[in-house]
């Protein structure tokens, strides 16, 4: 298991590489959506994207009380030192994809644009994730090659217009 210790603090890398996805699937949303989208559309979707992913994080903490009641009745504060785990993960990200398809439909943005952004922006956390596992550990690198490759063609061919294409 590779962690980052600082001081008493230990972060386990994958963690770290998958904060690292999500901030460049964010920055190629906004990029993304600056170029397609009007001015009070992108306000909009990135707004509910980053509410999603604050959600997100307090689901994934939260989620520790579903998963493991009795080490929170024993220990209160353990939320604060320990998440849902990849479970927990899981369950975080069916409730922020369903508040983020909630509120776009809540303010009239077309269904067709709200799934073209959680696809765009999930293939991006994919394939940058699964890239940056693969350089910086030394786990399943066949797996996360083949995963990286596949979301980055599939990337590719929602991103760049056809006329752009090779």
């Amino acid at each position: 298991m590779n962690v980052i210790q600082i001081g008493s603090l230990t972060i386990m890398l994958k963690w770290v590489l998958l904060g690292s996805a999500i901030l460049l699937g964010l920055v190629v949303i906004k990029l993304w959506l600056q170029r397609t989208q009007t001015k009070e559309n992108n306000k909009k979707i990135f707004d509910t994207l980053t509410n999603s992913l604050f959600i997100l994080i307090l689901a994934w903490k939260g989620s520790l009380i579903l998963l493991e009641p009795k080490l929170i009745l024993k220990s209160p504060l353990s939320i604060l030192y320990f998440t849902g785990g990849t479970k927990g993960l899981e369950i975080a990200t069916l409730i922020s994809f369903m508040y983020f398809i909630y509120k776009n439909m809540k303010v009239k943005i077309s269904s067709r644009l709200i799934l073209q952004t959680i696809l765009i922006f999930s293939l991006t956390v994919l394939s940058c994730y699964h890239f940056t596992f693969l350089f910086a550990l030394d786990e399943n690198d066949l797996y996360h090659l083949l995963v990286g490759t596949f979301t980055l063609i599939i990337l590719y061919f929602i991103l760049i217009p056809k006329e752009w294409r090779f």
